[in-house]
């Protein structure tokens, strides 16, 4: 049993997967970590997969299968060259990851999801708005890009992107197919006692 508060977007992504006709096969990318939301799926019946770029998040994710009985796979791989055939899956998200990617990285991403998702196949992705009251520390690289140092080590990596959106930015990649949903979510949280907020602009699509 999933022993973590799950996000109200991935039970979002999932209510909309479950009213699809297609195999029950999903493509988590990024899904490393101590919390990893695969494991969701996986836990219902779902053939998991994932993966991951950082050592560290993938061991996470395994100890978290192994402590709780779960079957999914994960593997080393960047999500913007993914290892697997064009339309081998139904399902596919990134969940707080493409934030951590450049802009041009991020077209790049959705465009690797999109080919290894079958037609008429679901798609979830959520990017950080610039309106987060977000914690952005490290230096700008231009068109809200930080290269962040912040949090060095903490997940195998020495640093990582930040990419923030516009309300309207992220619209031009799903160019062609077919909204389901978007909205915006938020949460607050404390990072080195600072009150920070996270907005994310959330889409749900389906490849035509």
């Amino acid at each position: 049993m999933v022993t973590f508060n799950i996000p109200q977007e991935i039970e979002r992504f999932f209510e909309f997967t479950e009213k699809s006709d297609f195999e029950k096969k999903i493509l988590d990318c990024g899904a490393g970590g101590s919390k990893p939301n695969i494991a969701v799926f996986s836990e219902r019946g779902y053939e998991a997969h994932g993966v991951e770029i950082s050592d560290t998040q993938i061991e996470r994710a395994q100890k978290y299968a192994e402590e709780n009985n779960l079957d999914y796979k994960i593997i080393k791989a960047d999500i913007r060259e993914l290892p697997y055939e064009d339309e081998s899956f139904s399902f596919a998200y990134s969940y707080n990851t493409i934030e951590h990617l450049t802009k041009a990285g991020t077209k790049k991403a959705v465009k690797e999801m999109l080919r290894v998702l079958k037609k008429g196949g679901l798609l979830y992705i959520n990017f950080q708005s610039t309106d987060s009251a977000f914690i952005k520390e490290g230096k700008d690289i231009g068109d809200n890009e930080m290269l962040d140092i912040s949090q060095a080590g903490k997940y195998g990596f020495e640093d990582t992107f930040h990419s923030f959106y516009n309300n309207d930015e992220a619209d031009e990649l799903f160019t062609g197919l077919k909204l389901l949903h978007k909205g915006i979510t938020s949460f607050d949280y404390i990072h080195n006692d600072k009150q920070c907020q996270s907005i994310t602009i959330d889409y749900i699509v389906q490849k035509e």
